[in-house]
């Protein structure tokens, strides 16, 4: 049987007996799907630093229906993204956005448009070096918006804002409600391609990334959490 080859980024892995790998991956051929390297924690193995956390690699496989786990038959390596990975603050953000396509994306459903906000993601973080934050945001509206959760945006007035400030907001399934301050900032994302030039209040970024969030919780049913997944590794 011939070996199918995709393009992935590796979205979560873990150690299995002494020295393989399973890894959880997002693909541009197949989504999400998950696999294992056997022998690529040995220090002979030629793909020991190619199947971290985050890499953007090729791989190889015979793919086989009705699987659970996928068996790697060759790894090249395309980024390491070590920007990323030499900054705390880009490592948080990254294990966000890893997290985020975990959690919105269901296995062996193909999503091109996913996969390439994925890797455009990915390799901003790593070549940028200020508004990190709103790569995170303008990820997080973009990935909904494609996963088919776009929220229905509804601008509130001053005084709708002025009266609710102290009160909890209502959402129905979908509907985001923002005021100006973060309308005009989600409008900027949407309409502009360099992010560096976009000012900003960390504030406005924080209240749009939390109001996100619980759409994405209260549309997919999941709990109120938080963004950094204990079990993503970049090892």
């Amino acid at each position: 049987m011939a070996l199918t080859s995709t393009e992935s980024i590796i979205i979560k892995g873990l150690k299995f007996r002494e020295s393989s790998k399973i890894i959880t991956l997002y693909s541009r051929d197949f989504g999400k799907f998950s696999a294992i390297i056997k022998g690529s924690r040995s220090h002979k193995s030629p793909f020991s630093s190619s199947v971290d956390t985050m890499n953007h690699v090729n791989l190889f496989f015979n793919k086989k229906e009705n699987r659970d786990l996928q068996i790697i038959n060759k790894v090249e390596c395309i980024e390491h993204y070590t920007g990323i990975k030499q900054s705390l603050e880009k490592l948080e953000i990254s294990y966000k956005v890893l997290s985020l396509i975990n959690k919105v994306t269901y296995e062996y459903l193909k999503n091109i448009e996913i996969f390439n906000i994925l890797k455009e993601t990915m390799n901003l973080l790593n070549e940028s070096s200020k508004n990190l934050d709103l790569i995170f945001l303008k990820f997080q509206y973009l990935i909904m918006k494609h996963s088919g959760i776009e929220p229905s945006i509804i601008k509130e007035s001053n005084d709708i804002v002025g009266e609710n400030k102290n009160k909890e907001t209502f959402y129905s399934e979908n509907s985001l409600y923002i005021n100006k301050k973060e309308n005009k900032l989600l409008y900027s994302l949407l309409d502009k391609s360099d992010l560096e030039i976009i000012k900003y209040e960390i504030k406005t970024v924080n209240e749009l990334e939390k109001k996100l969030y619980r759409i994405i919780s209260i549309t997919l049913n999941y709990p109120e959490y938080t963004f950094i997944n204990k079990n993503i590794s970049i090892t």
